[in-house]
C-alpha cells in the first residue's frame, strides 16, 4: 500500500492519503479540519476507490474518573433504503 502525508502532523490541513491494490482498502485521503487540543478532532474522509464517497469523522475526549472517555463518530449521506434498515441494526454488534 502506498501512503503519503502532507502538512504538519496534528494540525488543521494535514492530510494522510493511501492507495492499496486491495479493493477492501481502496484509495482515499483523510484531512484534519478542526483541532481543539485534548478535546475534539474533526476530519473529512474522501474515498476515491472502489466507491467514490465523502464523509466526516470526529473524536471527542472528556476527562472522566481518572481517565479519558473517547467518543468516535462518523457522518455522511446514507441513501434510502439503508437509512431505514440501519435503524433496526445494532451497531455495537458490528
Amino acid at each position: 500500500m502506498k501512503q503519503d502525508w502532507t502538512g504538519t502532523s496534528g494540525e488543521v490541513g494535514s492530510k494522510q492519503c493511501w492507495d492499496s491494490e486491495s479493493d477492501e482498502v481502496g484509495a482515499g485521503c483523510q484531512e484534519i479540519k478542526t483541532v481543539e487540543e485534548n478535546k475534539h478532532l474533526e476530519t473529512i474522509l474522501t474515498f476515491t476507490r472502489p466507491q467514490p464517497s465523502e464523509g466526516g469523522a470526529t473524536v471527542d475526549l472528556v476527562a472522566k474518573d481518572g481517565g479519558t472517555e473517547v467518543t468516535w463518530g462518523m457522518t455522511g449521506p446514507m441513501p434510502y433504503p439503508m437509512n431505514i434498515i440501519t435503524l433496526m441494526m445494532n451497531m455495537e454488534e458490528m
